[in-house]
């Protein structure tokens, strides 16, 4: 099995699978994932691969093609390959249009430059000056550019099917995980866009060059503003600084002008080869400012998603998530909490116990969890110990208090838990939520953060449902919500 490059379907794919994982228990998914890495392992002498000494991101591009996954992942692709097709072939029916518009010759008036300069080189250089701005500088939309905007507009409706066989919407896929996704969109969006409009210009040119070898076309030039020759040979000049020679002069240029008080039927006898000579200077215009540098960018954007994407799914939590389950084996025991989680149907894990070392640093030194209580929420038992590694925010906390919090949270390892308690019988406030926004900003990305909602009784259930809901908004893919008994006990 050949590595590949990963692709923007395989990165929505993770986020949909984590979004319906979030609501499984632990067990059914370590399970799912173990399952398909032993069966690889039975089958490494056929395929010639062996997953477990195979790198991080072979195991995952293996995984998204296998089951629910594999099927979630078809789907998208196919969604996202439709709409790039169908937005590139409305851009390209859209340039020979154009094309054919301003290059239509019927031999009773000569094709205006003017107008095919303005549309096929000095308006696609602007949008291409303006878009290489917008990737330098990190644009947060890209959807104004027109390609970008077709493709946003076909991929939402071509890829309906695919969240609805996933019991998701791309908006609440794009909300609940918009960190991680946000910069592989954009980066796609910003390749479409260089990719729509060289196709523009590509149709474009390609058009006049089959109008050339097939039509006797003639070219002149005129204008209601008084712009004289000398002037206007002199922007001609400048734009061919690269080839002097091709530039047309003011002898051309007045040789050629289109003017109502002389027909062009007698302009054109005077001097035929003008009129025809025009065809040089106004491809070269077209290939050196309309094609190449739509070329150079659609490259640039290219390099930029592909390394956006990858970067994108390789701090993808599910990423990580799935290869530890992959890897790590699978042990019917009653001793972790990793065998003894059920689900709600508030869509909620429900934990009965926690790991018993649940302080800053566990025995072997290799898990680490931080807890806290807001707003004086009870913690389960076995977290309480010791008592002064629970931090107090919220509820009658200072914000001196909850900021001393944070620093506290970011000068811990990288990999610590962050676990926070909350009543679950109590609706989420923008006090909390924000705190959370302060607390990520602070630690960066890729820290785990779980909100443990605390259940009085079954009455709470549906009410720790609520808890996910608001949190899903804040885009926090790092951020989990699980929900626990207030009187469990520890071991049991």
């Amino acid at each position: 099995m050949s590595p590949r490059r990963p692709q923007l379907a395989d990165l929505l794919t993770l986020s949909v699978v984590a979004q319906l994982d979030a609501s499984a228990t632990r067990r059914r998914i370590h399970r799912r994932d173990r399952d398909l890495f032993l069966a690889w392992q039975r089958r490494r002498d056929t395929s010639g691969w062996d997953p477990a000494n195979a790198t991080p991101h072979r195991r995952i591009g293996a995984w998204l093609q296998e089951g629910d996954a594999g099927v979630y992942r078809a789907r998208l692709a196919s969604a996202t390959a439709w709409a790039f097709g169908l937005a590139v072939m409305l851009s390209a029916l859209l340039g020979i249009g154009a094309a054919m518009v301003l290059f239509r010759y019927d031999g009773t008036r000569p094709i205006n430059v003017l107008w095919v300069v303005l549309v096929f080189v000095a308006l696609p250089l602007a949008t291409a000056v303006v878009s290489a701005v917008g990737m330098l500088i990190g644009w947060p939309k890209a959807t104004w550019m027109p390609g970008a905007g077709a493709w946003s507009w076909l991929w939402q409706r071509l890829s309906r099917g695919a969240w609805a066989s996933a019991g998701t919407t791309a908006r609440a896929l794009a909300q609940s995980h918009a960190k991680v996704l946000r910069r592989g969109l954009l980066a796609h969006g910003w390749w479409v866009g260089q990719c729509v409009g060289l196709t523009f210009v590509v149709a474009g040119a390609a058009t006049f060059g089959i109008l050339l070898a097939t039509s006797d076309l003639a070219f002149g030039w005129s204008s209601t503003l008084d712009i004289s020759t000398e002037k206007l040979a002199d922007a001609f000049r400048a734009a061919f600084w690269f080839a002097p020679a091709w530039a047309p002069d003011a002898a051309m240029l007045d040789a050629t002008v289109a003017e109502r008080a002389t027909p062009f039927a007698d302009r054109y006898t005077e001097d035929p080869a003008a009129f025809k000579a025009w065809w040089r200077p106004v491809l070269v215009l077209v290939l050196a400012y309309g094609v190449a540098p739509r070329l150079l960018l659609t490259g640039i954007a290219g390099l930029r998603r592909s390394r956006a994407v990858s970067r994108a799914l390789a701090s993808h939590p599910a990423f990580h998530e799935i290869d530890a389950r992959m890897t790590t084996p699978f042990v019917e025991s009653a001793d972790g909490a990793l065998h003894r989680d059920t689900t709600e149907p508030s869509g909620v894990p429900v934990i009965q116990a926690f790991p018993t070392v649940d302080s800053v640093l566990s025995s072997d030194g290799s898990t680490r969890t931080r807890w806290l209580s807001w707003a004086e929420a009870p913690l389960p038992r076995e977290a309480t110990a010791p008592l002064a590694d629970v931090l107090a925010v919220g509820g009658e906390a200072t914000l001196e208090s909850d900021r001393q919090a944070i620093e506290t949270l970011a000068g811990e390892r990288g990999d610590t838990t962050t676990r926070i308690a909350v009543k679950a019988w109590e609706p989420p406030l923008a006090e909390f939520t924000d705190w959370l926004k302060a607390l990520r900003e602070r630690i960066g990305d890729g820290r785990p953060v779980e909100v443990v909602a605390m259940l009085r009784g079954d009455a709470d259930h549906d009410k720790s449902g609520v808890w996910r809901r608001a949190l899903d908004r804040l885009g926090d893919p790092w951020l989990r919500v699980y929900a626990a008994p207030i009187e469990t006990e520890a071991g049991t």
